[in-house]
């Protein structure tokens, strides 16, 4: 039996055979999970972090959250590799395993904190559902084997709140709703929003000489454009955060790669990820091809920051927004204005 095999099954054996247990329940993702009751809890605001002590006496913590995601898996493994990158860190490996019948996403992570070598272990349960489980592992590189050896006893004691088996991602199917299972329930196929209707044209329109033509912008009631430092930003009334619109030409395979170039940009911004909202390419009201990506997490000092872009194009200019506010609160009381945003904005070259 392969060695890491063995330890997975030790440390299996030993929680369920421990006496001092506590269960983790997540209503919202239907899943509970056993973890011995001697490690430390912390409830944040977007996770829970656990932490316990290992043998060489340094601590690991684990940090378990719902993210929002539902593109393919390897998207998923690619995002880990970029934020790596943007991070200076060390992409050491990256795999598949089978959990529950459904994959398990795995990437370590190594880098340097001071004059000590760290280790990482980003993991999310590929199920077909909106938000999924995902978790962080953070040790001591040279204790990180124990680290992961100790959450995966704990995680192996996976179930389902509903007793049934989840189902695996499937990001051409609708998620599952509810407790998780497969027995006789209906799936259906998604379809862009503006599917079958015809693409709406606002009556608030501005005309702005870019790129080397004229080109018509169409927002919502309310918006404003300016022009400021050289860039363009994009205001309404009330509106707590920050709007910046960038133009480029391009076509509608050029939608994705935008949006790869602008959560690039601000991966840095970043030292922990909280919640990661991404929306497939898709047909708007306006008629435009859109994706979008919300992050939500904190910097270095701790301090929330709140991220989102959206790419959107008619097939000859591309846009991009740029979203940005001090807190969720913020983004709360933002949120429908800057959906209403992407959903209607359109630009076109000048006839």
């Amino acid at each position: 039996m392969d060695m890491s095999v063995l330890a997975c099954v030790v440390a299996v054996g030993a929680l369920s055979v421990a006496q001092d247990t506590k269960t983790f329940r997540d209503e919202s993702l239907g899943l509970t999970f056993q973890h011995p009751a001697a490690w430390t809890i912390k409830k944040e605001k977007y996770s829970t972090d656990f932490r316990f002590k290992l043998g060489d006496g340094s601590e690991a913590t684990v940090q378990v959250f719902r993210t929002a995601f539902r593109q393919e898996a390897e998207t998923w493994q690619t995002l880990q590799r970029e934020v790596t990158l943007q991070l200076s860190r060390q992409m050491v490996r990256q795999w598949e395993e089978t959990i529950l019948g459904v994959p398990l996403l795995l990437s370590k992570i190594g880098y340097d904190d001071g004059s000590t070598s760290m280790s990482i272990l980003v993991g999310l349960l590929y199920t077909r559902t909106a938000e999924k489980l995902n978790f962080r592992v953070n040790s001591t590189a040279g204790a990180a084997q124990e680290a992961e050896d100790t959450w995966r006893g704990a995680l192996m004691t996976l179930r389902t709140t509903s007793g049934e088996l989840p189902l695996p991602e499937d990001p051409t199917l609708a998620p599952t709703t509810g407790s998780q299972g497969s027995g006789g329930q209906k799936i259906t196929t998604l379809k862009p929003d503006g599917s079958g209707a015809a693409p709406v044209r606002t009556k608030n329109t501005v005309r702005i000489a870019k790129l080397g033509n004229q080109l018509d912008v169409y927002m919502p009631d309310g918006w404003t454009i300016e022009e400021r430092d050289e860039k363009l930003w994009l205001t309404v009334e009330k509106l707590r955060g920050s709007v910046e619109l960038s133009l480029s030409s391009g076509s509608r395979a050029s939608v994705p790669v935008a949006l790869r170039a602008a959560n690039s940009s601000s991966f840095g911004k970043f030292k922990l990820v909280s919640l990661r909202d991404d929306t497939e390419p898709s047909v708007a009201k306006s008629g435009s091809t859109v994706a979008s990506t919300l992050r939500v997490g904190t910097d270095a000092e701790k301090k929330e920051v709140v991220v989102w872009h959206a790419v959107g194009t008619l097939g000859t200019i591309v846009w991009r927004l740029d979203y940005t506010c001090a807190s969720s609160a913020d983004l709360k009381a933002d949120q429908k204005s800057i959906e209403r945003l992407r959903d209607l904005l359109a630009v076109e070259i000048a006839r």
